[in-house]
């Protein structure tokens, strides 16, 4: 791999970090519409069980993504990485449906 190509893959990188903080951001900005709405309504704003829904649905879907990784190019195989066990499947629990 050249110089070249390290600095390209680096700035590649970078582009897709401001894409990421740009979409948390935007996360943000609708969940706290939402906890507007709900205070209009007079519906509690915390939801303990739509949180947890959405912090496991992360969760898989990150695990998912780091499992396949070596697919989309990634070269890394770290020890403390566990292998997708055979018949292990993606969650399909979206908590937005």
């Amino acid at each position: 791999m050249s110089e070249a190509e390290i600095a390209r893959l680096r700035e590649e990188i970078a582009d897709v970090d401001k894409e990421i903080v740009g979409l948390i951001a935007k996360r943000l900005h609708l969940a706290g519409q939402v906890g507007l709405e709900k205070k209009l309504l007079g519906h509690p704003i915390d939801d303990e069980g739509a949180n947890d829904l959405v912090h496991t649905w992360l969760v898989a879907e990150f695990a998912y993504a780091r499992n396949w990784s070596h697919v989309l190019g990634g070269t890394r195989d770290a020890p403390h990485r566990r292998k997708r066990s055979a018949g292990a499947e993606r969650s399909t629990t979206d908590p937005h449906p």
